[in-house]
């Protein structure tokens, strides 16, 4: 397996309007259309609105 990036904005309700923050992801995926399908899964579960920025291949050899 590798590892993916996977840089996302996500919108947060600050009481005063929505902000857009960045969050990145590991992802164990066989593929960058792999990581970006487990990111939108997951995503999918929740009622978040996101949006997958960019998905790079990670440099991670092994998680311990």
């Amino acid at each position: 397996m590798t590892y993916y990036l996977v840089n996302t904005k996500v919108a947060v309700d600050t009481g005063k309007g929505v902000r857009w923050t960045r969050e990145q992801y590991l992802v164990e995926a066989q593929s960058v259309m792999d990581a970006e399908t487990k990111v939108n899964e997951d995503f999918d579960a929740s009622n978040i609105e996101f949006e997958v920025v960019q998905v790079t291949k990670s440099n991670v050899i092994k998680v311990l």
